[in-house]
């Protein structure tokens, strides 16, 4: 075994003094870049939960509650045809809700974009949030093209015409509780990065106060090994 002086030894202990307070540099830079990355995403994605909160239009209830008194009022109406016992204004009627399912896929598009919004802000893992908001894209899509079919079938009379049209808003609206479930998903998503970040923030400050204490240890004590060599010298 080659033995080696204190002249040596003192070398040796000063470079691994400068090679922990070099670490000990690089690691509080890394831990700062880090927790700054985490600190961005939490606050991206907290101000885009906070913006849909506020932007999101009927909850999941109000849209079913919406939704069967649509169906009630066909089935009043297809019950009053076989009775031939129409007294209401159907024309007006169906002005309204034709009006009516127009607005809805106006607010149902928006209601979309909101919730997209928010699905962005997500960190590219979550996979499940943006697979889910295609399946609800094609299935918008797709319901628009029937719900334009069915306004397109031509009446004889004003009952099946109302029947038609109501049955077009039926279809807006039940692509509306899609459009909630899917922001309720997003929802849990956002809340869960938000807390997986402050998670990591903890850990990332925990473990760079754990191994900069270490690295301060070898630092300190290196150098007065080092101190001591060049005295005895």
């Amino acid at each position: 075994m080659v033995r080696r002086t204190k002249k040596q030894k003192a070398k040796i202990a000063k470079v691994i003094a400068i090679v922990s307070a070099v670490l000990l540099v690089l690691i509080f830079l890394l831990k700062e870049i880090l927790r700054d990355n985490l600190k961005d995403l939490h606050d991206s994605v907290a101000q885009a939960e906070a913006q849909f909160r506020s932007e999101s239009g009927q909850a999941e209830f109000s849209v079913q509650l919406l939704l069967a008194q649509q169906q009630s009022e066909i089935l009043r109406i297809q019950e009053d045809q076989r009775h031939n016992e129409i007294n209401a204004d159907l024309p007006a009627l169906i002005a309204q809700d034709t009006a009516a399912e127009q607005l809805e896929w106006t607010n149902l598009n928006a209601n979309f974009d909101t919730v997209s919004r928010l699905i962005d802000k997500l960190p590219s893992g979550a996979k499940d949030s943006q697979r889910l908001r295609e399946e609800v894209r094609t299935s918008i899509r797709e319901s628009s093209d029937l719900a334009k079919k069915t306004l397109n079938i031509k009446t004889t009379n004003d009952a099946d015409r109302f029947v038609l049209v109501k049955g077009a808003l039926i279809i807006a609206l039940a692509q509306e509780i899609g459009v909630v479930l899917l922001g309720d998903a997003a929802l849990t998503r956002a809340q869960q990065v938000q807390d997986a970040t402050e998670r990591l923030i903890r850990m990332c400050s925990r473990a760079f106060y754990v191994l900069g204490f270490c690295l301060l240890v070898i630092g300190l004590y290196s150098a007065v090994t080092g101190l001591k060599s060049d005295v005895a010298e």
